[in-house]
Formats: structure tokens, C-alpha cells, sequence
């Protein structure tokens, strides 16, 4: 049986768009060269050796292998750091109820012994740097906007890092 809010029109929200958006959110990582080589290579020199060249071979494997959409993580074969995306918190928009409101979630983990890198940078930081300039105050998907809301702490034993939220408030 249908609900008040079903006949009135008023669910029209669903989840057809965490795909679209977890496209776009995975094509924009893949395009910037600094989070590839700080995810690929697990040297402290990986953003400034010019040997290090990112190929569409190291892309295709990062994008199978260290950016996740299942919030998991098994111990790799190369034991690069990874960015888990977590879509969560998904409320209907109030002033667009064709679409829904949500937290995109991203854990950012590098193992330990990797987090320290030239100059006292520390690769989760730079990793965080990069998606927050990516993400914050962007659209996504042509509608709404995505907001940086924080960071806390993740801690997993031989990997450490953030999880970073963003907001994706869709307005129009």
C-alpha cells in the first residue's frame, strides 16, 4: 500500500545516482597525477623522482586495486595506500525531492612506514590535500555541490590514515 508522501508525489528520490557520482568522483582522481603517484608508489621521493611516470597500465591497476567502493580492505600485493569512497547518510532534499542529500565518505590509508615523504610531507595529508582542493565547494554530477566536513582518524594496524566527509547538498 502506498504511503501519503507516495501518492502526493513526494518520494521521487532514489539511489540512481551514487553511480554517476562514484564515476565522476573516480574520474577526477584518476586524472590527477599527484594522488596516483602518492597511492602507486610508496617511495618518499614519489612526487619528486621523474623516473616515476604514471602509464594507463598503473592507472587501470590503481583503479582496481586502491580505489574502493566496498568498504574493505585486503592487504595488497604492492602495499600501496588506498582511497576507500563510502556513499552514506542519504536524506531526502527538502527543497528538491527529485534527489537526495548525502555524505560521500572517503577513507584515505597508507601503510605506516610509508607516511613520512621528502621535506616532513606526510602522504595522507597530501592525499587529503588534493581531494579536498578537488571535491570542496565543486559540483558533482552537474547538480548540488559537495562540501568538506571533516576528518577523523583511522586507525588499522599497519594502516593509518582519515576518513575524510563530504556533504552533497543537491539544490537547485
Amino acid at each position: 500500500m502506498a504511503g501519503i508522501r507516495d501518492m502526493m508525489g513526494l518520494n521521487k528520490a532514489n539511489f540512481s545516482t551514487v553511480e554517476k557520482d562514484f564515476s565522476d568522483i573516480t574520474g577526477r582522481i584518476v586524472e590527477n597525477e599527484t594522488i596516483l603517484k602518492l597511492l602507486y608508489f610508496n617511495s618518499s621521493d614519489c612526487l619528486s623522482n621523474k623516473n616515476l611516470v604514471i602509464t594507463p597500465e598503473i592507472i587501470e591497476e590503481v583503479v582496481k586495486e586502491n580505489l574502493k567502493i566496498v568498504p574493505s580492505l585486503k592487504v595488497p600485493k604492492n602495499k600501496g595506500s588506498y582511497i576507500i569512497i563510502t556513499f552514506d547518510s542519504f536524506t531526502e532534499n527538502p527543497h528538491n525531492p527529485e534527489f537526495m542529500n548525502n555524505v560521500v565518505l572517503m577513507d584515505v590509508l597508507c601503510p605506516e612506514d610509508t607516511w613520512m615523504m621528502d621535506s616532513y610531507m606526510m602522504r595522507p595529508f597530501k592525499i587529503m590535500h588534493e581531494l579536498q582542493r578537488m571535491f570542496h565547494d565543486k559540483p558533482l554530477n552537474g547538480i548540488g555541490k559537495v562540501f568538506f566536513m571533516g576528518a577523523n582518524l583511522l586507525n588499522l594496524g599497519d594502516y593509518v590514515g582519515y576518513q575524510m566527509a563530504f556533504s552533497v547538498i543537491n539544490d537547485v
